[in-house]
């Protein structure tokens, strides 16, 4: 039995968060003794749309307050570390980029996890200098693609893994040729990274060459009213629907025609990977550091986009309900994503960093 703290942004929204909850679960199953910090959300929130775990898992909250960025900044890392220096622990899991930093430096044994573009996080100045530091202070470091890993090259290759996104393949449903309805999905934040406004755009072209076709975008974010704005602008409310948060994500991919992922980039989508073991036929820009491309072979088992590219997603869109036999033949082959990608294969990759 071990003792292990994982510290995520909280236990709602993100690919990540969803990450830590089946990684808590697994090895809270396996005997071990987790503690799971939560950064930055509040139990009132976690309440609402918060992802499941298990009674025996220890869940503290880092309530801060400061008007000042740098001094919440500093009191969330003290917080912190003094929770995870309090439980003892034998590891430490940091799913989080910054705010595990003091936690590093006073020679917890870390297992530092980076979750997003590293080119996108090693450009912002000071805060990749963080990044860096907590590389070199961590026992192993995990990337979820080999796009990812790839761009430290050498640096960091003896002691950094690749792993996947954990999915609870046996919970989802498996998408049919004669059972999808006339609409095309997407789940995720409404934030800059995904492109939204691209997507919108993109779909107000395929939505004149097949009107009978809708767009529904899944998620909660910031730019939800400059969204509803483009959507307003465009006369597409009837045919380009904000959905908000829905628990009941999975079936309604599988009632889908397809998937639709419109990021700029993207540490490792969790959606776009759930879409692809329900079997949905996917369109998903192949954005940096490469992920999609990991898990798709455009014009074989899915599309890949050009970043930003509206045109080019606006056709392939069309390509899928155009041609319903390439479409089931991108389902087929995705089948075997599934296993590759279960919960229990992924989280006992993890368990091994933990011997």
């Amino acid at each position: 039995m071990k003792k292990i703290v994982i510290i995520v942004h909280g236990l709602s929204g993100g690919g990540a968060e969803r990450v830590a909850a089946h990684l808590a679960n697994y090895l809270a199953g396996k005997g071990n003794k987790v503690l799971y910090i939560c950064a930055y959300s509040t139990v009132e929130e976690d309440s609402h749309d918060g992802y499941h775990l298990d009674d025996s898992v220890s869940v503290r909250y880092i309530p801060v307050k400061s008007k000042s960025g740098m001094v919440r900044f500093l009191k969330r890392n003290i917080c912190i570390m003094r929770a995870a220096r309090a439980f003892s622990p034998d590891y430490v899991l940091s799913l989080i980029s910054y705010e595990a930093v003091l936690t590093a430096m006073s020679g917890l044994p870390l297992i530092y996890s980076l979750r997003n573009n590293p080119e996108t996080c090693m450009s912002q100045g000071f805060r990749s200098k963080l990044i860096e530091f907590m590389f070199a202070k961590s026992r192993k470091i995990v990337f979820q693609s080999q796009g990812a890993q790839n761009y430290f090259r050498d640096r960091y290759l003896e002691k950094s893994v690749v792993i996947p996104n954990p999915i609870r393949t046996e919970d989802l449903p498996l998408w049919t040729e004669h059972k999808h309805e006339k609409k095309i999905v997407t789940a995720c934040r409404l934030n800059a990274q995904k492109n939204l406004p691209m997507l919108v755009q993109a779909f107000s072209g395929v939505h004149r060459k097949y009107p009978g076709y809708t767009l529904e975008i899944y998620g909660k974010g910031e730019l939800q009213s400059a969204l509803q704005e483009q959507i307003r602008s465009l006369n597409a409310e009837e045919y380009i629907l904000l959905k908000g948060f829905t628990s009941d994500i999975h079936t309604i991919m599988a009632e889908a025609s397809g998937f639709v992922l419109s990021s700029d980039y993207e540490g490792l989508s969790n959606s776009m990977l759930e879409a692809l073991c329900i079997g949905v036929p996917c369109v998903c820009t192949d954005c940096p550091p490469g992920s999609a491309r990991e898990f798709i072979k455009s014009g074989e088992n899915g599309f890949l986009s050009r970043v930003g590219d509206a045109q080019d997603m606006e056709e392939k869109i069309c390509a899928l309900i155009e041609n319903e036999d390439l479409a089931m033949q991108f389902a087929k082959k995705n089948l075997a994503i599934r296993k590759r990608l279960d919960v229990e294969n992924v989280c006992a990759e993890w368990e091994k960093l933990l011997r």
